[in-house]
């Protein structure tokens, strides 16, 4: 009876899993059929709800927000190309610093001009929810929140011998 009510419940925790796993799949695939204009409007509008924003706040917003999406939108049809020719090898060193550094270029010319058109408190709010949508991705690929930076193990005498 005990084993029984074991293996009851390790099925329904297997169900659960299966089922979170696969409505991420249908978001996640839902999303890449949008359009770049759809996924700017919904942005644009969760913004608008928690930020409180102004009618000329929402309106440079979507401008900002739909020129990200029709860059993001471009660079992730470069990528399907790319793999459909073959071409996805693995990136060499200076490639992948390359990828890294424009990413980082973007997200700090997106963040200053959201520092333009929000309110310090706006942004402030703003901040706060990009980073707790970061850990929630993190965590949903895998990775645990309260992991060390490589090396750091080693520093603080943690390692093993």
């Amino acid at each position: 009876m005990k084993n029984a009510i074991i293996v009851f419940a390790m099925l329904i925790g297997f169900t659960a899993m299966a089922q979170k796993e696969g409505l991420q799949k249908n978001a996640r695939e839902t999303r890449q059929q949008m359009t770049p204009e759809q996924i700017a409007t919904l942005q644009t509008k969760k913004m608008t709800l928690a930020l409180d924003l102004s009618p000329a706040q929402e309106k440079q917003l979507m401008t900002l927000n739909l020129k990200a999406a029709k860059e993001r939108s471009k660079k992730m049809q470069e990528r399907k190309a790319s793999k459909a020719k073959g071409e996805e090898a693995k990136l060499s060193a200076e490639q992948g610093y390359d990828l890294r550094t424009e990413m980082l270029d973007r997200k700090i010319a997106h963040q200053r001009n959201l520092k333009t058109i929000l309110s310090p408190e706006q942004f402030s709010t703003w901040q706060k929810m990009a980073r707790k949508g970061h850990s929630k991705r993190r965590k949903a690929r895998g990775h645990s929140e309260g992991h060390k930076e490589r090396g750091d193990h080693h520093r603080n005498g943690n390692h093993r011998k």
